[in-house]
């Protein structure tokens, strides 16, 4: 008896270990732009970005169609970074950028600081939003010039 309950207890902590590894495999390679890849954990984190920003609204559409605007997104960015780093475009205005913010904050109704509380609550850092925003804002600069 004692060593049925050794054999099933083992079983179960060799299944427990198998599944913890097989759930931090599964970040995968999309699709390559260039050279530049997009893993489903880069998906991930952008759906999860539109949808906040756009208040929640996108969860009623279905999985196909926010995975499309997700890929879509990416790849647009990571055009946009290649073309900036091409032409060495560094510049934007900080104080566009604090209006951008400002202006994320008063769209959600929130300050700063619960900004970037609900941020994190989604797995998404208050810098990554910044450098999205100072991505769009290098772009629009580099296009005028």
């Amino acid at each position: 008896m004692k060593y049925c309950k050794f054999l099933i207890i083992n079983f179960l902590i060799i299944f427990a270990f198998h599944n913890n590894l097989e759930a931090k495999l599964q970040n995968k390679i999309l699709l390559k732009v260039n050279d530049e890849i997009i893993t489903s954990k880069d998906l991930e984190l952008e759906i999860r970005l539109i949808n906040y920003l756009n208040k929640g609204s996108l969860k009623e559409k279905d999985i196909n169609s926010l995975q499309n605007i997700g890929i879509q997104s990416l790849i647009k960015r990571t055009i946009k970074e290649e073309e900036i780093k091409r032409y060495a475009f560094n510049k934007f205005s900080e104080k566009d950028l604090e209006l951008k913010l400002e202006s994320i904050q008063k769209s959600l109704a929130l300050s700063n600081r619960d900004l970037k509380i609900s941020l994190k609550k989604i797995g998404i850092s208050y810098e990554h939003l910044k450098k999205k925003i100072i991505l769009e804002l290098k772009w629009n600069g580099l296009i005028v010039d």
